[in-house]
């Protein structure tokens, strides 16, 4: 039996749909070679949906 937390807040009453990871995305995927560069970014760089800065 699974145990269900006291529910908090009633924006969260809906019902969930469980998925596996691998159904919705990929797991450490194959590549045939891995970049010598890539763009880091960072959250505080991205306001309202736009990025501002990368590095």
């Amino acid at each position: 039996m699974r145990k269900v937390p006291k529910l908090r807040f009633k924006e969260f009453s809906d019902e969930w749909e469980e998925k596996k990871i691998e159904d919705i995305g990929e797991i450490n995927p194959k590549s045939k070679s891995i970049p010598k560069k890539f763009v880091y970014i960072d959250l505080e760089s991205v306001v309202d949906g736009q990025l501002k800065e990368k590095k």
